[in-house]
């Protein structure tokens, strides 16, 4: 997967569910936020858990996405440290 992309393709679902939602179409915890959950969990950017924790602060997945961005965070900040 190209980084450089990842965070644009979840912008771009986060703005259609945005649109989806403002013109009467109710999404809730649903196919959308699933598909954005397996897309996110395979990755080791920070940025795009954030996007979806963002996305979804409610959602099935927000917990597991706030860990990861610590585990990810905390790994970071030891390799500054080495």
């Amino acid at each position: 997967m190209n980084r450089n992309s990842a965070p644009a393709n979840k912008i771009a679902a986060a703005l259609l569910a945005a649109g989806l939602c403002l013109s009467g179409v109710a999404l809730g915890a649903g196919p959308l936020e699933e598909v954005f959950w397996q897309s996110v969990k395979k990755s080791d950017a920070i940025e795009e858990y954030r996007a979806y924790a963002e996305q979804y602060p409610e959602g099935k997945y927000a917990k597991e996405a706030w860990r990861r961005i610590g585990q990810l965070e905390a790994g970071a900040e030891a390799e500054k440290k080495r």
